[in-house]
């Protein structure tokens, strides 16, 4: 049975790569935008006209892909090491209701690549609604975009319980920055981030990343920025009414979201021609409060300090029989623990109705 659990939890093979990598984790890149138009009526400058996002400059931008990364492997079902029994214990602890995947199809992990435009919101619930409940996480490679998009995909995110992984920034052995978002795709690892003008997750990709259970990588904040001669033209006390409403519907999200008021406050206070980096290992952002305490109530904590020593020995070399034993027992907790959170997060969105 613990064989079956290792074939059936899509994802677990690359978790002792993706410790690796958080120990590495930074990247550098910045962006700006324009808002929609503003309402003829200055002295009403309207929420809806202004709320538009954080938009990439139009020179960077190119319009944004909803795709699948990763399906459900066709040997997941392998009948050599697994009786059918098994199988269908395994299937029924992730999917009570009897759904299954259908093999070779089915998606597991769907990538976002490129900036966040008005209606991505609704086609990420149809690329969703297409592979639920067996979708699981998300890549996310964007520069930002359309906010009010990206607040319903944030929170479409934190419903059916999605996973974020954005890129972070490695060094090769000339000390040369190197961004990458690598990922296991079909037996393949592909760096989807090759081939991309900006291998980054920034801005309003933050707000979509912030929303998931799980955060991975490093994202990009500061607060809105507007280049409309509408929002110039205003006086300002109007100007500093209509911007204080967009920042309390962003903070209000963020805090929705649990996202800790200090990194709320750096958002706030980072320029909109500047950018704050944050890391979701660094920071302590890589679960939010109420759904880390809820996964550890039901499968036992594996804590930051656990990961970080054992991350330090993965990359160790000539290492101890004692410190051979101490990784060995670090990394069969750590797949242990992400068999148990994997199949609690299946099981409760496969309660969940179609969005």
């Amino acid at each position: 049975m613990a064989q079956m659990s290792k074939s059936l939890d899509v994802g677990e093979a690359t978790k002792k790569c993706s410790a690796l990598r958080d120990s590495q984790k930074s990247s550098a890149m910045c962006h700006s935008g324009r808002w929609a138009v503003i309402s003829r009526n200055l002295a009403q400058y309207t929420l809806v006209t202004l709320f538009v996002g954080w938009i990439v400059w139009p020179s960077l931008a190119y319009p944004a892909e909803i795709k699948c990364a990763t399906v459900w492997p066709l040997d997941a079902e392998r009948r050599d090491t697994h009786t059918q029994q098994d199988i269908e214990q395994a299937y029924l602890r992730r999917w009570p209701s009897g759904r299954r995947p259908i093999l070779g199809r089915s998606c597991t992990t769907g990538v976002l690549i490129g900036t966040v435009v008005q209606g991505d919101d609704e086609k990420f619930a149809r690329f969703y609604r297409d592979n639920h409940p067996f979708l699981e996480r998300f890549l996310l490679i964007s520069p930002g975009g359309n906010v009010a998009a990206a607040l319903n995909i944030g929170r479409l995110f934190r419903k059916y319980l999605i996973e974020a992984l954005a890129p972070f920034e490695e060094h090769d052995t000339r000390g040369n920055s190197i961004r990458m978002r690598p990922w296991g795709t079909n037996g393949q690892t592909v760096d989807w981030c090759s081939g991309q003008q900006q291998c980054t997750c920034a801005s309003a990709c933050a707000l979509i990343w912030f929303g998931a259970v799980e955060r991975e990588g490093q994202v990009g904040l500061h607060r809105p920025m507007t280049n409309d001669p509408a929002f110039k033209a205003l006086p300002s006390a109007e100007a500093s009414t209509a911007y204080r409403r967009i920042l309390g519907i962003v903070t209000a999200y963020l805090e929705e979201m649990e996202v800790p008021t200090p990194m709320i406050d750096a958002m706030v206070s980072t320029g909109s021609s500047e950018i704050e980096w944050v890391d979701s290992e660094t920071t302590g952002l890589r679960r939010p409060a109420s759904i880390a305490e809820w996964e550890d109530a039901s499968c036992g904590s594996f804590t930051s300090e656990e990961r970080s020593a054992w991350s330090a020995l993965a990359v160790k070399k000539n290492k101890s029989s004692q410190e051979q034993r101490f990784e060995k027992m670090l990394f069969e907790k750590l797949i242990k623990d992400g068999s148990c959170r994997s199949a609690l997060l299946n099981s409760q969105r496969d309660r969940l109705a179609f969005p």
